[in-house]
């Protein structure tokens, strides 16, 4: 996956998110979900959206240098 996939991925995920969730919520329990690297960047990395809406981008960020690691 390409990281313009993975972003337009999230970009999918929020505007198809349930009108009662947030962006931020919606982004960080997709990857959490999908990819498990969302509370090694919450918690390792302090890299967290989940309540704040402001930190998509580089939380977003801190999980795709994370899944690239693990190549």
């Amino acid at each position: 996956m390409t990281k313009e996939e993975f972003l337009n991925e999230i970009e999918q995920v929020i505007q198809s998110r349930p009108e009662w969730s947030r962006r931020g919520q919606a982004v960080f329990n997709h990857i959490d979900q999908k990819y498990g690297v969302a509370r090694i960047a919450q918690f390792s990395h302090g890299k967290d959206c989940y309540y704040e809406d402001k930190y998509i981008k580089d939380f977003v960020e801190c999980c795709w240098q994370l899944l690239n690691e693990n190549k």
